[in-house]
């Protein structure tokens, strides 16, 4: 048994549930037998007052070698409330050697000040969530994790400007961290790059490489999003080939600027609709012709009642033809009048079209790369 995972579905986390939860990961540990464990994990609300039994559970997934530790304690505190979180140990090896730990997830808990980084040296993926971290310890982690590739940091930046700088890191989420507006990045070989809340500005201090990026702004900022796709975005990303963007109906048609910027490696392009009512989906055909090389378009539409809007009256048949598309998908798709437009416009002028989808079932995106379907299945 190289699996270990502990979880509890119930939110109330009673005395008396809690202290049999605890039994039950003490004794399954106790009873276990062999040498390696591969994946520890658990999830259930506790806090400093179990710091001792979480202790021992760190301790004896490093003793066995563990790959991959996760801890999520959500919902035992607000964030802002911190001071109650459990509070990680000041080393995750005792024996003064790195731990084997490459994948670490950690929800609703404290970094001890100083914690020795240096233990986490053959990190590869970290995904921090409801953690207070600043500039100093994000640089202290950047600068002992040499082997980081990904890093994942939900709700945990509570200044408005941030630097990151690692030469290892290839993927980076900013998740929810509503103080934030600037990024600076110096990372040679970041390829990927999501932005999930408010649109924050990301500032590269080297050449640009990223091929992947996200924007999935939410609430009152969602028009963001969408207007500086239409503005800056391929000059800040010039080697761009994926692109996901959450974006509200268009109001109007003047929010498309009259010459759109050019996605010159654009290959896939995924659009995910959010509130409201929109009289034609070809209102995105400009953005779809404004990469040259696109072979994949997915629109992900998020009512079955909010688009039974009138037709477009533009023409059509004038439209250039999208020379490299593969592809076509639509879900959350109803037979809506306006949907049907944009499925019929797809069929006329992609000659290359391969693949065309139409799906009534709602996907969302529910990030790091994970989708989910309306019913509650995984995709990739």
């Amino acid at each position: 048994m190289s699996l270990l995972s502990f979880f509890h579905t119930l939110n109330s986390s009673g005395e008396d549930r809690k202290r049999k939860f605890v039994n039950w990961v003490d004794e399954t540990l106790n009873l276990r037998q062999g040498s390696k464990i591969e994946s520890f994990k658990v999830k259930y609300p506790l806090d400093k007052g179990d710091n001792f039994c979480i202790d021992r559970w760190i301790e004896y997934a490093i003793n066995k070698e563990v790959d991959t530790l996760e801890h999520d304690f959500y919902p035992c505190h607000l964030p802002k409330n911190n001071v109650l979180h459990y509070c990680l140990p000041w080393l995750f090896n005792e024996q003064g050697k790195p731990s084997s730990i490459k994948h670490l997830s950690l929800s609703c808990c404290r970094f001890w000040s100083p914690l020795e980084f240096w233990s986490l040296k053959n990190l590869e993926r970290l995904f921090l969530k409801d953690i207070f971290i600043n500039e100093q310890t994000l640089e202290e982690i950047c600068s002992a994790c040499s082997s980081l590739e990904y890093l994942s940091l939900q709700r945990c930046v509570h200044s408005r400007t941030l630097t990151i700088s690692s030469s290892s890191l290839k993927h980076l989420t900013l998740s929810r961290n509503t103080l934030l507006e600037e990024v600076e990045i110096f990372a040679v070989n970041l390829v990927s790059l999501e932005i999930r809340g408010v649109l924050v500005r990301v500032r590269f201090l080297t050449a640009p490489v990223c091929v992947r990026l996200v924007i999935r702004t939410l609430q009152d900022d969602t028009l963001s999003g969408i207007k500086y796709a239409l503005g800056e975005l391929a000059t800040d990303f010039p080697l761009l080939q994926n692109l996901f963007l959450t974006n509200p109906p268009f109001a109007a048609k003047d929010i498309l600027p009259k010459k759109l910027p050019a996605f010159s490696k654009l290959k896939n392009l995924i659009i995910a609709m959010t509130e409201g009512k929109l009289g034609s989906l070809l209102l995105y055909i400009p953005m779809l012709e404004a990469a040259p090389l696109l072979e994949r378009f997915e629109l992900q539409l998020g009512f079955d009642d909010a688009y039974d809007g009138p037709l477009s009256e533009s023409k059509t048949s004038k439209c250039p033809k999208l020379k490299y598309l593969k592809e076509g998908m639509m879900y959350g798709f109803y037979g809506h009048g306006a949907e049907i437009e944009m499925a019929s416009h797809l069929l006329r002028n992609a000659p290359c079209l391969k693949k065309m989808e139409l799906n009534s079932r709602q996907k969302y995106y529910a990030g790091d790369g994970k989708y989910i379907l309306d019913d509650g299945r995984e995709m990739i």
